[in-house]
């Protein structure tokens, strides 16, 4: 295999394989409400558009960071084609940036996938913290 095909794979390869990291400050909120919040929001997902089938939860309170594992599914129908099925598997680690002020929360994608939709479910995931600490309903 010569250089210029292994150009190809290696660029397939950074785009799925590579971690996303995500991160948002909460001014205005203590510490200890940011950190809650994370775990609040990791432990009760909420979607509009898909069905959480499994989400396993760890949190590490020594570290400030929570792990999740988390899978989602749902039926996409377009007219006249037979519905379409997808499922969404997540690996994110939720970590308290040490020292940050305002607190901030990082939001780090391990899985597998392109790293543009990581990026989308860790600014959705960021952004339930946000409106739950405004005290909104979440989605």
């Amino acid at each position: 295999m010569n250089r210029i095909s292994l150009v190809p794979i290696a660029v397939m390869a950074a785009l799925v394989s590579g971690c996303t990291s995500v991160e948002r400050a909460y001014p205005g909120h203590s510490y200890a409400q940011v950190w809650r919040a994370a775990q609040v929001v990791a432990e009760s997902p909420e979607y509009n558009d898909w069905i959480v089938t499994e989400n396993n939860v760890y949190v590490n309170e020594e570290n400030q960071r929570v792990e999740v594992y988390r899978i989602l599914k749902r039926e996409r129908w377009s007219p006249n084609a037979p519905p379409t099925r997808e499922e969404q598997e997540w690996r994110i680690s939720l970590e308290m940036v040490p020292d940050a002020d305002p607190p901030a929360v990082r939001c780090l994608s391990r899985g597998l996938g392109v790293p543009a939709h990581a990026d989308l479910e860790a600014s959705r995931y960021l952004e339930e913290i946000a409106s739950l600490l405004r005290g909104e309903d979440l989605p």
